[in-house]
């Protein structure tokens, strides 16, 4: 039988994204090395679209139970762990992150074999330390983790997760890789921009908005807000892209007259059309692990107006990106207004830079070689 990696995902989002992809990417190349590849989701994945594509190609994958105890989650892990002939399981954006270190360990004891455990981390969040936080993170990473491997998306990833409690040695930083064949452009620019109701001339600028706090969303109103005062303003549309959480701030921040220069819009599994239209990508995050849509929008050969934050350090090395500090909207305004300034050939050559930026850097084929080497490195 087969040795497997078994990937335990707490993903469950409407629409695949880059991350589902990437487990495709990282399976196919596996198998080549003669690994099969298992992935389990949270039971609200199970009637996704992606997940039933997942399944209908040939993909091994399960469904945790819903509404069930700890127990009874570690000995489902467990079960799957055994019954795939498991050498490593890699947690995914730290929810499952202990009851996978558990059900690794009891399955090391009916395999009777060690299981090494990657704890995978995507995202980064404010951390308040307290007391009970010390606890928690001496119970998890010196305790319960104390020998598992440490994948980060980002250098600053890296930092906070040696801080917390990771042994230094056993942490290793790989950015992601981009699906390109998502964000190709499909459409003519004329006819696409039309069915958005957006004029030829106007500048569009584009930003992700699921959590307005924590992307930055108010940070934008208030600079195009003041740009909407400015004598000799460029004609500007702001779109962003959200659901339930956004279309609340947004009627909590305007009642039911918003500024006919915002437009919301859905997510849509076909991205490229919103990066397609727009000029700018504003990514205003107060904290982020390796943003995807940044990465997306540099591809799709956008200019980058972003927040200046450590986990965007990675940007700094492409040619074309701006950067406003402390989260202040009067230095955002400005860099628009200069932006909207840009003559045609400084648009095209920042369009062929940060295409080519991302096309030399963040493949997935580059962090599928980068995963499976550290695989191999551990095992």
């Amino acid at each position: 039988m087969l040795k497997s990696v078994v990937h335990i995902s707490d993903y469950s989002s409407l629409y695949s994204g880059n991350f589902v992809k990437s487990l495709q990417v990282l399976s196919y190349n596996l198998k080549k090395s003669g690994f099969q590849t298992v992935l389990v989701f949270p039971y609200e994945a199970k009637s996704r679209k992606w997940a039933k594509e997942l399944i209908h190609s040939g993909h091994k994958v399960y469904f945790l139970s819903q509404n069930t105890s700890t127990f009874k989650l570690i000995r489902e892990i467990k079960n799957i762990i055994v019954k795939e002939n498991s050498v490593i399981v890699h947690s995914h954006f730290t929810n499952y992150d202990i009851l996978t270190s558990l059900s690794a360990s009891v399955a090391s004891v009916k395999l009777r074999r060690k299981i090494k455990v990657i704890w995978h981390v995507h995202s980064d969040f404010p951390i308040k330390y307290n007391n009970t936080r010390i606890l928690k993170d001496f119970l998890k990473f010196r305790i319960i983790g104390n020998c598992n491997s440490m994948i980060t998306v980002s250098e600053e990833l890296r930092k906070q997760q040696e801080k917390r409690g990771g042994r230094k040695e056993l942490i290793n930083y790989i950015p992601n890789g981009i699906d390109f064949s998502r964000i190709e452009r499909k459409h003519d620019n004329l006819k696409l921009r039309s069915f958005y109701g957006i004029s030829q001339k106007d500048l569009v600028l584009l930003s992700f908005g699921w959590d307005p706090i924590t992307k930055g969303i108010d940070t934008i109103l208030d600079a195009l807000e003041a740009i909407e005062q400015v004598k000799e303003k460029p004609p500007v549309k702001m779109i962003v892209i959200g659901e339930d959480t956004l279309n609340e701030f947004i009627k909590n921040r305007y009642n039911t007259n918003p500024p006919e220069w915002l437009i919301i819009l859905p997510p849509n599994e076909n991205v490229s059309e919103y990066y397609q239209i727009a000029n700018i990508f504003i990514s205003a995050s107060r904290w982020e692990g390796f943003s995807y849509s940044v990465a997306e929008a540099m591809y799709s050969g956008l200019l980058i107006i972003a927040n200046q934050i450590k986990g965007l350090n990675w940007i700094e090395e492409a040619p074309f990106s701006l950067f406003y500090s402390n989260s202040s909207s009067k230095h955002l305004k400005n860099l628009i207004l200069d932006s909207s300034l840009n003559s045609n050939e400084k648009i095209d050559s920042i369009s062929k830079s940060n295409k080519k930026f991302i096309e030399e850097n963040y493949t997935m084929e580059i962090w599928s070689e980068k995963i499976i080497s550290y695989y191999k490195s551990i095992i």
